[in-house]
């Protein structure tokens, strides 16, 4: 009987033990980022970046070949496409800006792919007047040789104030 007890005691020590051990190891990463999320995220800002200083050159180590961009008013296919529809938007709008907030990644470690979901917000200045156009944007990325890259993007507008340019949108 007391063999019985003392085996029921060292198994109920050693759950014990196990349960403490699991639930440090679920606050541990509950509180610690992913690898990849941080990496999209440092890509993310990289991205932002090279827009803001008219790098388009820079892009190319940040996306994929076959890159796609889709929004109301822009559609590219191509890194090649997405440079020049670029380099066209600075020039039309030369203060333009362009600023993405991420509110989530979600990866799929298995697969290389990560979805990226946010608000972005573009400014500029129109003749008559300032424009502030925003709305919601997503994005996959691609793992490709260990770095995280962008493969297509989609933007949806979902206000704009300001200017002539928001009229009829």
């Amino acid at each position: 009987m007391k063999r019985r007890s003392d085996r029921i005691r060292r198994v109920g020590s050693c759950f014990a033990v196990a349960l403490v051990v699991t639930g440090q190891l679920l606050l541990a990463v509950a509180h610690t980022e992913p690898a990849s999320e941080a990496q999209i995220r440092d890509a993310r800002k990289r991205y932002d970046t090279a827009i803001a200083q008219r790098d388009f050159a820079a892009l190319s180590k940040l996306t994929t070949g076959d890159v796609q961009m889709t929004g109301a008013a822009l559609r590219s296919s191509g890194i090649a496409a997405l440079q020049e529809a670029l380099k066209r938007l600075v020039e039309k709008r030369a203060d333009v800006a362009l600023k993405c907030e991420v509110e989530a990644i979600e990866v799929n470690e298995a697969w290389n792919v990560a979805a990226e979901w946010g608000r972005w917000r573009e400014t500029w200045t129109e003749q008559d007047g300032a424009v502030d156009l925003r709305g919601s944007y997503l994005a996959m990325w691609k793992r490709i040789d260990g770095r995280w890259l962008l493969d297509a993007w989609l933007f949806v507008p979902k206000s704009c104030k300001g200017g002539s340019y928001c009229e009829g949108k």
